[in-house]
């Protein structure tokens, strides 16, 4: 198949199928965000801050720290444990303090892709 029989190029192409694709999700991402924002406000300055931070930033604190010290195995077990645990126990709560324990569940996933991400999982 000859790409440019309509005298566009395949990443023309590419673009405006993509940019066609986001329309469909318009407002998606806001909702998204909303929920991601509050477990990094809890994390950065809220409980997280108040039990784990003490001045220092996030990769210096335990959530960090500890899994490095206990190696990648042990280490992301940790993480799939906290923040299962977490989601456990948002479900037997009222919805004003499940919402706070989904956020630190979010902020424990956050922290496991981010090993994934940098390939150390």
């Amino acid at each position: 198949m000859d790409h440019h029989d309509s005298g566009r190029d395949v990443n023309e192409k590419t673009v405006t199928e993509t940019v066609a694709a986001m329309a469909r999700y318009e407002g998606d991402e806001q909702l998204l965000m909303e929920v991601f924002k509050d477990a990094i406000e809890q994390c950065l300055n809220g409980k997280g801050d108040e039990r784990h931070g003490h001045g220092n930033s996030l990769e210096n604190q335990p959530i960090y720290t500890i899994v490095r010290g206990m190696g990648s195995d042990v280490g992301k077990g940790g993480l799939i444990f906290q923040a299962s645990k977490k989601m456990m126990e948002a479900a037997q709560m009222p919805p004003d303090r499940a919402y706070k324990e989904i956020m630190g569940a979010l902020i424990y996933a956050n922290v496991a892709a981010q090993f994934a991400k940098r390939g150390e999982w």
